[in-house]
């Protein structure tokens, strides 16, 4: 991460204004099992914005729990931080979301291809991801006897949570896909097969995953929580696994998703970003 505050002093005449753009904040990322939270992080993040002239967060979420862990520290910091540095940062910031390529939204809607029920799993395969709940929502789905095939799409890493290896040990036989698509044609054609689209996510600032997904016709279920609801009706958000399993399975397969997310267009979103950067 690049000390912006210490740059800007040493070199002040660098650059006639700063833009900050926040894809996540260190206030609401989660700490790993072996990685206490560091407040040294948290203070980059507010230095970061309290030096610049423009700041954008890609999500409400992402602004609001910010501002939410800004007002904590203010509170816990006798004599550091005042109420002047959580205005001035408000008073700059804007919700402008990373946009989605077009071509997303020019899948033609089509016949289903007949067959099982296609899910989707497009995440990193990491411990923020929540592999954990996928593997509970596979046994579930099992135990109920529900038809289903699997695709696990996603960056993979060298060392994966153990959930995946179970995925792999003991359902081998409903999964179509297990690892990262190299090709991004194949993977648009994946995507685009596909019935649903899940996130069992712990840590999401936009997701841009699921919005791909669902601009190219795959119905998302995701956790109540974190950024989901700011696109995700209601009746595709759940509260635990044993919840998702039931949506999952009372899914008109015949009925198109008709859920908009087309203000996260990037053609429509271009012009935001050329006022942002030029104000």
């Amino acid at each position: 991460m690049v000390d912006t505050l210490t740059i800007r002093s040493v070199f002040p005449k660098l650059g006639k204004k700063w833009l900050v753009y926040f894809h996540e904040n260190q206030f609401a990322y989660p700490s790993k099992k072996y990685k206490p939270f560091d407040i040294n992080l948290v203070l980059r993040d507010v230095k970061r914005a309290r030096i610049a002239e423009n700041v954008a967060f890609n999500s409400e979420f992402n602004r609001d729990s910010f501002f939410t862990g800004l007002r904590k520290l203010i509170k816990m910091t006798p004599g550091g931080f005042g109420e002047e540095v959580l205005e001035d940062i408000q008073s700059k910031a804007i919700v402008l979301p990373v946009g989605l390529d077009d071509f997303w939204f020019e899948s033609e809607p089509t016949e289903r291809t007949p067959g099982p029920l296609r899910l989707l799993w497009n995440h990193r395969w990491e411990f923020d991801k929540g592999p954990e709940d996928l593997l509970d929502l596979v046994r579930s789905l099992t135990k109920s006897e529900t038809p289903f095939e699997l695709y696990l799409a996603g960056q993979d890493f060298r060392t994966i949570p153990d959930a995946f290896i179970a995925l792999k040990k003991d359902y081998s036989s409903c999964l179509r896909q297990f690892g990262k698509i190299e090709s991004f044609a194949e993977y648009r054609r994946v995507v685009e097969h596909c019935d649903v689209v899940i996130s069992t996510a712990i840590h999401e600032f936009q997701g841009l995953a699921i919005l791909e997904a669902v601009a190219a016709g795959c119905t998302p279920f995701a956790p109540n929580r974190l950024v989901y609801p700011e696109y995700v009706p209601g009746a595709f958000l759940y509260e635990n696994v044993s919840q998702l399993t039931k949506q999952i399975r009372r899914l008109d397969l015949q009925k198109r998703n008709s859920i908009d997310v087309e203000k996260y267009r990037w053609s429509l979103l271009k012009p935001q970003y050329e006022m942002w950067l030029s104000t």
